[in-house]
């Protein structure tokens, strides 16, 4: 189960280094494609990004929220391991809209489902991340959004 935290690490590493999620979760105007990269991206970690499961209500700041988890790990035939890395991606109401004709939300999925795809994505894993649903989520009257789910394979 080591291998969970290092799976973890990776991921945090790759949406840090996405100037598209980095913005969209730092920014909270309909432009923030067009706003610089942000300085300390690394500083949205337990701010705006969260490797667990993550809800913000109402006396939190205004603003977007990234947060994954893996679950469901089972065994596979004795051989490898399956579960599912799980994203949700939160944001207040008033901050939808965008300039760029897509929701924030789904921007922010498109990136993560690029990431996900990309191919140095085999490092999560033993083979790319399979994936597996995407739905919209409901948090809180505040709040609301999708998550976005893979199906990740790792020798037992």
């Amino acid at each position: 189960m080591r291998h969970l935290s290092k799976v973890k690490n990776t991921v945090l590493q790759r949406l840090v280094q996405s100037d598209e999620i980095t913005k969209a979760l730092f920014y909270p105007t309909p432009d923030f494609l067009d706003q610089p990269p942000v300085e300390q991206p690394h500083d949205l970690v337990y701010q705006k990004i969260f490797p667990y499961r993550y809800i913000p209500d109402e006396s939190d700041e205004a603003g977007t929220y990234l947060t994954f988890s893996l679950r469901g790990y089972q065994p596979v035939q004795n051989t490898y391991k399956a579960g599912y890395l799980h994203f949700n991606i939160l944001t207040q109401r008033q901050l939808f809209q965008t300039r760029y004709d897509q929701l924030r939300t789904d921007l922010i999925a498109s990136e993560i489902d690029r990431l996900m795809n990309e191919e140095a994505a085999n490092s999560i894993g033993i083979s790319k991340p399979v994936f597996h649903e995407m739905d919209e989520l409901v948090a809180n009257e505040h709040y609301s959004g999708m998550y976005i789910a893979y199906k990740l394979y790792e020798w037992k």
